[in-house]
């Protein structure tokens, strides 16, 4: 409510009590070429009003003002400013008092802060802006920060004799970041940052010049108003969603008294009502935010506890859950941590370029003003925060959401990430390896099972980045973060026992089949070695994959025991050799086994030119 205005229709609504408000007379102003004229030039500020009024003076206010003013909690000024004050708490509108003989251009133009601007504010400070501000200027000097405080040079004093009152709507948003970038809070921040009533801004001002006038003489010169009122769409709130949420089917006729506390019911029929809010409630947007004003009307004890009927799966848990909370729980085993972060972080964190970030319209703060297309920020948050506290063996793992732009369609999806940097088991008498690369990596693989490396990538923040595949589908990412993301988070490298390596796990891609009984061996494997000679540039996975394509039944598997590079190898070439794991359902002869061997080598030898390593 933030005013006993807002508090009185509360208490009206709910005690079935008549509203009685503020009788506002509509001044006429006396005309006359006052010099002002007022500049709308920001976007911060959709409409503006202002009041010029002469001969006032300026004296301590009447008791019934000095009593309202101390019930308050505040200490009376003088009779403008306690004017101000009282309406501020009593209509919920901020005002300001300018004394217009200090406004020396005669200009009050609204515009925005630049970069470094500087500004002396009641506070008794001068504050260096950053830039996108809301300014109010006397001609170009800045008098006044937007709807959170007046500047110290042109408030009214005991010599005022010209009064310029301003009455505004500002922006939610912008009022809020102007409080939070100068870290001042006022109560009109208080108010602007949560919205106003735009309707209460020319009523406010009225009743603000007719007091004035009344206990200090004043004369009505002149009005101003630049902008418009922000206008407002009905909702249309549907009885069977209201159903759906709240469980309780209310009756159209009982649905739209619910709801009149809202604002003006349009219509009431075929199943729903058309309410149009009241210009006082700026949080009520969607359909939604009705339904939460109905209950609040009829009253959460209204709503009989009833326990929600669950549906099990009739398999279980679907696989990529399953999945997900089998990898989480490998993950704690192998002594990573899980970390829970936040959904929404800062864009400037994103260094790199982010084409599909997706922007809060109305963010809780500065540092929460994008949804994350990462987990990476985060994480390098939490090991940062972890290093400068002495901690430099960080193993830490997260399961959340990443949000992406895709061509205007918002996704969401599901990602588990980590990072890791230090000592596998610090306090251990043995000789701890280090959480490097190929340390996370074999984790990685131990998760995914059977992995194959693509060719290097180039991935944000990351530098010797590789993605690993099962198949033709990406398994997990690895690579270990740069220097640029580290000088970027704030932290040294100099308190770095080992690079930081940082994964993202792809876990929908594991594929879960079907578990399938398979009887021990009875009879005893062959092994054979082949080595062969190789082009330098052919990959083990190539070769790996042609090997088994041939279709030799009896052919197990096919390891990688030896690779070499030397004197006795061919420059440009390398020597690969292999260890065949061969079994039939009989013991095998050496036969069989030559003439697999043969047909292997013959089929490498066509594909990549490969030959049997003599030497």
């Amino acid at each position: 409510c933030l005013s006993i205005l807002g508090i009185a229709r509360e208490i009206s609504f709910f005690g079935d009590r008549p509203l009685r408000t503020p009788v506002i007379e509509n001044i006429e102003a006396e005309g006359g070429n006052s010099g002002f004229r007022v500049e709308r030039l920001s976007g911060s500020c959709p409409f503006y009003m202002g009041c010029l009024m002469e001969g006032v003076k300026i004296a301590a206010s009447p008791d019934w003002i000095k009593n309202k003013i101390l019930s308050m909690g505040l200490n009376p000024q003088n009779n403008v400013v306690d004017i101000t004050n009282m309406i501020l708490f009593e209509l919920g509108q901020p005002l300001h008092a300018f004394d217009a003989d200090k406004i020396q251009s005669g200009i009050i133009r609204i515009s925005d802060s630049a970069e470094g601007e500087k500004i002396a504010l009641l506070d008794g400070k001068e504050h260096r802006l950053k830039e996108g501000l809301c300014l109010i200027r006397d001609g170009a000097r800045p008098v006044a920060l937007g709807g959170v405080m007046g500047g110290a040079d042109s408030g009214v004093s005991n010599a005022t004799t010209r009064v310029f009152l301003e009455s505004a709507c500002f922006e939610p948003g912008a009022v809020y970041m102007s409080a939070r970038r100068t870290a001042l809070t006022s109560p009109s921040s208080m108010r602007f940052s949560r919205g106003v009533d735009p309707l209460m801004v020319k009523k406010a001002l009225m009743r603000a010049a007719a007091l004035i006038r009344e206990t200090a003489s004043g004369r009505v010169i002149e009005f101003f108003h630049e902008g418009r009122v922000p206008g407002k769409q009905p909702i249309t709130v549907r009885r069977e969603y209201v159903r759906s949420l709240l469980g309780i089917a209310l009756p159209s006729e009982d649905l739209a008294k619910a709801l009149s506390f809202a604002g003006d019911v349009q219509s009431a029929e075929d199943g729903s009502v058309k309410i149009l809010p009241y210009s006082w409630r700026n949080d009520l947007r969607i359909e939604e935010d009705m339904v939460e004003e109905a209950v609040r009307s009829i009253g959460y004890d209204a709503i009989p506890p009833k326990f929600p009927q669950l549906r099990r799966p009739p398999y279980g848990l679907p696989d990529s859950v399953r999945v997900r909370e089998e990898l989480m729980s490998t993950f704690v085993s192998a002594g990573f941590s899980e970390v829970i972060t936040p959904d929404m972080i800062s864009e400037s964190r994103l260094f790199q370029n982010y084409p599909e970030v997706i922007k809060i319209k109305n963010p809780v703060s500065a540092d929460m003003g994008v949804a994350r297309p990462t987990l990476f920020v985060n994480l390098a948050d939490v090991v940062r925060h972890n290093i400068f506290r002495g901690i430099t063996d960080v193993k830490i793992f997260e399961s959340g959401s990443v949000f992406r732009n895709n061509a205007g369609r918002y996704v969401e999806e599901e990602m588990l990430a980590g990072a890791a940097t230090g000592s596998v088991s610090p306090l251990s008498h043995y000789n701890s390896v280090p959480a490097d690369f190929f340390y996370v990596k074999g984790v990685l693989e131990c998760l995914a099972g059977r992995a194959s490396v693509s060719e290097r990538v180039n991935a944000p923040f990351l530098e010797n980045a590789f993605v690993f595949k099962g198949g033709e589908k990406p398994l997990f990412l690895i690579g270990e973060v740069t220097d640029k993301a580290l000088n970027s988070f704030d932290i040294k490298k100099d308190f770095l026992t080992s690079p930081i390596i940082y994964f993202e796990f792809y876990f929908r891609n594991i594929s879960s089949p079907a578990k399938k009984y398979s009887a021990p061996p009875t009879v005893p494997a062959s092994l054979r070695d082949l080595s062969i000679v190789i082009k330098e540039d052919v990959r083990f996975t190539e070769v790996e994959k042609k090997i088994l394509s041939l279709g030799v039944e009896t052919l197990e598997k096919a390891v990688l025991i030896d690779l070499y590079r030397g004197a006795q190898v061919e420059k440009g070439k390398k020597s690969m050799s292999f260890r065949l794991f061969f079994r039939g359902r009989e013991t095998l002869i050496h036969s069989d086994i030559d003439a697999q061997l043969d047909r292997i080598l013959k089929a490498l030898a066509e594909a990549f030119g490969a030959e049997l390593r003599q030497k």
